[in-house]
């Protein structure tokens, strides 16, 4: 409020010439700047209202007003600035003026509200509360003077909520935010829509509003945060620092409903806007600093959401810039500080450069000592270095970090005693530091402490409470450690019970993250195994459904891969299935093995299902249920996040509020997580409450949970299925026929180590194709070393125990790396004997679940005949070897059957050939197919551009009504994946699952020359009866009739033996 008795004309009698020009002046100046807001002017503008207050008289009328002007000028050059020189003298002339403006006097008001302004400044600047306190106390006097009706209410209104809004951050008061809320939506309903003023009221409500929401976790207060601020953003003028101060307050209110629904897109808002911030904000302005750090926050926000290393850089070099922009002295550089650190920490742990973690201990070392004792940060301070030197130690075993570590986690226990709410969090992480010492010095005092703390940490977490698991984990290393060690024998076996129970119940305790309950039965897992306890077949199946619900939960395909195919003990489950089916088939219970191998392989694609959880299929039938269940789900990994501990199990809560919203918790945060965990507790039983609800419909009976084996076996009703389960433990393979128990053959030959030898040779064979005759030499040798190892036994029982059939047909669920061997291919291969191709009909699948699910499918319904063909052809892609006899093969199978339609050439691109591929039962690949190294969603047919090739992930995606019968004439169509063999993700196994009922493949290149003999013999033999009768269940022995006919032409081992079937 600047006062009008400063700009009345001055006469004569107001102390001559010279005051009257410099008080003219003084509001020329003033006035220019506010249009302007040339910074010259602002100075000229001071200089003037200097002059003029030296002229006045002490006890001039005048005085007073004199005296705010100058006051509020000084404070416009501290905003431009930053100088707190230019903040103490403003809030010297307000007092000034305020001393000489008694009850009554009618600038009393303006003053008032003025110097409040200024000393809540100051405090934001000094972090002394007691000048947001005299701030407060301005705005209430000032409230009193201008009641309803008066012109500067709205104004002290606003400053009011303000500096309430502030109070509420500082103590944690609800009232005060109340209290503040109330004068803001009280301003906001005296302000007319057309005010300039109104952006700013809109501004600051939306901002009162997000503390609420982070309060209380009501989502209408956020949104109606977000609503506010893109209203003010709208109705912002073209001044930089209004629409600066609203862009940031959108950016940040956009920020926190990312974390909260996930929903990128308004964490891409957020960035973009944060950007603007910063570039209507230069260098010299004190509040860029502050836009650069929430700049950081979300930039390794969407580095956490899509690992792009690239994101964090940027968040690097920002944070930085801050703490350039954060000279010593400066209150904000502790903070600036941590966010660096805590970031260089989250690089070094994605690329190991040491150079990072030592950056980030010493911005550590830098924060501690900016938080002297009494200092209520130093504890996180402390706890973050400790934290810093861990990972040193861990990266480079250097006993002196881990020393350091154990000393600053020490004070900072010290620092929170019991009662201080980051009590549980400091004796959580020292049990962690103390437990790492006795690994590496067997000094058993550090072990017992260890356990100690874990133990009193555990006391502190009740059921119910997210941190739980977490804690009993934890708890369950440790004393398993002093069962390990040369403890005392009474204790010993006490001591490995009470591992057993914190591990079980650890990942058993339903309020706790999915992600740390794993790992804690991953261990459970192999603290059983190692000695020898009946609780590991209770063990695995928990580790085994925790695996399920976790890839159920996943954020996307990317991250369902990873927890699948990942050996990391903290998320992993590959060979988890494996290793739990010996343990079952050493019990002698081969349902038990047969149900747990499917429940954790093809776990991936078994939830998918065509790019589809079981919950897109629940949404077509009741889609409130389908999104009550996946908003709880996500609220409850949220939660977990927020209020509990990181992915890795060893960040706590102050860790994750540290590295997500870069600041120390205030007590209004900790009041927060006391109410995310009443509120988690509820998500949890409701959620319960919908999985039951779910099962409720007929369809939906056994979600998440393990199919029987009796629906299982119905896999095997047209032939047996073999399984060939590859384990540490012990080889088996296990044969389920359509009725009695499972078969189980010992393959003791077929160790991991033995079948990925096998599976090595081939794989250098087929793709360095070294001559003719070396080739089948080895191919020979690899083929009876197959039969021998794994399938001669197998090949025995079916003959001699079961009597099958020649001609019948069979089916191969490989696990492991056998799946990259042509087991249908193997035999002796000697003179006047049978290799498997002469015996019986082989074909694969994934799983027995696909194999249901594949004969389940009713035919596809036409009008035609005979079922629509679409042939795919590209003869001539970019960048691949030239087909030439791709057009002989379209031209043969034209010949053979009614209904063909045909892509080739510039017409085949992937949306024409995912558009007909909705309307096509049968199609046929004719065309390059090449399997991605590390990515094998991105395995792809190459069509005419080499930028838009035909995808898996386009595949999975696409959904194919209509899909019966594929036919991969393609280079590494049903080659695996090397990382990931039990997850079968490749071309092949993916086109099974969109839909198709039965699919061709190769396991490597092809030769071209085959195309037109296969495509020749496979629709000679469909089509024998006429297109009517064409049946996708013939396919298997179509191919076994074309393969036979390579044969039989004498064409070299490796190209016949590379055709495959799966399907039914």
């Amino acid at each position: 409020m600047t006062d009008e008795l400063a700009t009345r004309n001055v006469t004569d009698e107001d102390n001559g010439t010279h005051f009257h020009q410099a008080l003219a002046n003084a509001n020329r100046t003033w006035e220019q700047y506010q249009d302007s807001h040339y910074y010259q002017d602002l100075l000229l503008c001071i200089a003037w209202y200097g002059n003029a207050c030296r002229l006045c008289p002490e006890l001039h009328p005048r005085r007073p007003a004199i005296l705010n002007n100058l006051a509020i000028a000084l404070l416009a050059r501290y905003d431009r600035m930053g100088d707190l020189d230019d903040l103490g003298q403003s809030i010297a002339r307000h007092r000034e003026s305020l001393s000489l403006c008694q009850i009554g006097h009618p600038s009393r008001s303006s003053t008032l509200h003025n110097l409040g302004n200024a000393l809540r400044k100051l405090f934001e600047a000094s972090g002394d509360r007691a000048n947001l306190g005299e701030s407060i106390a301005c705005h209430r006097e000032c409230l009193e003077l201008c009641p309803v009706g008066h012109p500067d209410r709205r104004l002290t209104l606003d400053s009011l909520g303000v500096a309430l809004q502030i109070l509420f951050e500082q103590t944690g008061k609800m009232g005060d935010l109340e209290e503040s809320i109330e004068h803001h939506q009280e301003d906001l309903s005296l302000c007319p829509p057309d005010d300039p003023s109104r952006s700013q009221t809109l501004t600051n409500l939306g901002a009162a509003l997000m503390l609420r929401f982070d309060q209380t976790g009501k989502l209408t207060d956020l949104n109606s945060s977000i609503s506010y601020q893109q209203e003010a953003l709208d109705q912002a003028s073209d001044i930089r620092q209004d629409r600066s101060s609203t862009l940031n307050n959108l950016a940040i209110a956009l920020m926190t409903r990312f974390e909260q629904e996930g929903d990128v897109e308004d964490l891409i808002s957020c960035i973009s806007h944060l950007r603007q911030v910063i570039s209507l904000r230069g260098p010299d302005h004190p509040g860029r600093s502050a836009a650069l750090c929430n700049l950081g926050i979300a930039l390794q926000l969407r580095f956490d959401k899509s690992e792009d290393t690239g994101d964090l850089d940027a968040c690097v070099a920002v944070l930085r810039e801050a703490l350039g922009l954060s000279p010593i002295g400066q209150p904000s550089r502790s903070l600036v500080l941590n966010n660096l650190a805590v970031s260089l920490r989250v690089r070094f742990e994605k690329r190991r450069s040491v150079a990072d973690l030592d950056e980030c201990i010493q911005h550590h070392r830098e924060d501690l000592s900016l938080c002297p004792v009494g200092d209520p940060g130093r504890c996180l301070t402390l706890n973050n270095l400790g934290l810093a030197f861990r990972v040193r130690f861990e990266e480079k075993a250097e006993l002196g970090d881990l020393n350091e570590c154990v000393a600053y986690l020490e004070e900072a226990l010290l620092l929170c005693p019991a009662g201080h709410p980051s009590h549980p969090m400091a004796l959580e992480n020292l049990g962690i530091a103390l437990r790492m010492r006795f690994e590496n010095t067997r000094n058993r005092i550090d072990l017992n402490t260890s356990i100690s703390h874990h133990e009193a940490c555990l006391s502190l977490c009740p059921v119910g409470h997210p941190h739980r698991s977490l804690c009993l984990y934890n708890a369950g290393l440790a004393v398993m450690d002093r069962f390990e060690g040369d403890g005392e024998d009474g204790r010993k076996e006490a001591d490995l019970e009470t591992a057993y129970e914190y591990f079980r119940e650890a990942a058993g305790h339903e309020f706790s993250p999915i992600l740390v309950r794993l790992k804690a039965s991953r261990h459970w897992i192999t603290a059983a195994r190692k000695h020898n306890s009946s609780v590991l077949d209770e063990a695995y199946r928990s580790a085994l459904a925790l695996l399920d619900r976790s890839v159920l939960l996943a954020r996307n395909v990317g991250d369902r891969y990873l927890r699948v195919t990942t050996q990391d003990l903290d998320i992993g489950g590959k060979n988890l299935a494996l290793d739990a089916a010996s343990h079952s088939i050493e019990e002698g219970q081969l349902e038990t093995a047969v149900q747990l191998l499917e429940q954790g392989r093809g776990v991936m694609f078994n939830q998918l299902g065509s790019y589809r959880t079981p919950l897109d299929d629940l949404e077509e039938i009741d889609r409130d249920l389908a999104g009550r269940f996946r908003t709880l789900s996500a609220a409850i990994e949220r939660s977990a996040l927020v209020d509990g501990a990181g992915a890795d199990g060893q960040d706590t809560a102050e860790d994750v509020v540290a590295r997500y919203y870069n600041t120390r918790p205030s007590p209004y945060q900790i009041l927060t997580t006391y109410l995310l965990r009443v509120r988690y507790q509820g998500y949890t039983t409701e959620w319960n409450e919908v999985v039951e609800e779910i099962r409720r419909h007929e369809d939906f009976k056994d979600f998440l949970r393990t199919q029987s084996f009796s629906n299982l076996q119905n896999a095997a009703r047209d032939g047996p299925v073999i399984i060939v389960n590859i384990s540490q433990y012990r080889s088996d393979a296990i044969i389920v026929s359509k009725s009695g128990q499972p078969l189980c053959i010992p393959l003791p030959k077929a160790t991991p180590s033995a079948v990925e030898a096998l599976a090595r040779t081939l794989i250098e064979t087929t793709t360095d194709r070294p001559d003719a005759d070396k080739s089948k030499q080895i191919l020979g040798v690899l083929m009876r070393d197959i039969w021998g190892i794994i399938v001669e036994p197998i090949v025995l029982q079916l003959e001699n125990t079961l009597k099958l059939r020649r001609g019948s047909r069979i089916w191969w669920v490989p696990t492991s790396s056998a799946w990259s061997l042509p087991l249908h291919a193997s035999g002796p291969y000697a003179q006047g004997e049978k290799n498997l191709p002469d015996r019986f009909v082989s074909s694969y699948t994934p799983t027995l679940l696909a194999l249901l699910r594949a004969r389940a499918r009713s035919r596809a319904i036409s009008n035609h005949p005979g079922p629509r063909l679409l042939i795919v052809a590209q003869p001539e892609a970019e960048g691949e070897e030239e087909l030439p006899n791709v057009l002989h093969e379209i031209a043969l199978i034209q010949e053979l059957a009614s209904d063909v339609s045909v892509l080739s050439g510039e017409n085949c691109t992937r949306d024409a050939v995912l558009a007909d591929l909705k309307e096509t039962s049968w199609v046929h690949f004719a065309c390059h197919g090449n399997q991605h190294p590390t990515e094998p969603f991105k395995s792809h047919f190459s069509l005419k551009s080499r930028d838009a090739p035909l995808t898996l992930l386009d595949i999975i995606k696409s959904g194919l009504p209509q899909a019966e019968l594929a036919v991969c004439s393609a280079c590494h169509s049903a080659a695996g994946d090397k990382s990931t063999p039990d997850e079968t993700i490749h071309l092949a196994a993916g086109i099974m699952f969109t839909g198709f009922r039965s699919v061709v493949g190769t396991m490597w290149a092809m030769a071209d020359t085959d195309g037109p003999v296969i495509a020749e013999e496979f629709y000679k033999y469909m089509f024998r009866n006429g297109p009517a009768a064409a049946n996708c269940k013939d396919a298997a022995m179509a191919l076994s009739k074309a393969v036979r006919e390579l044969r039989r032409r004498k064409v070299p081992l490796e190209r016949w033996i590379n055709f495959v079937h799966y399907g039914i």
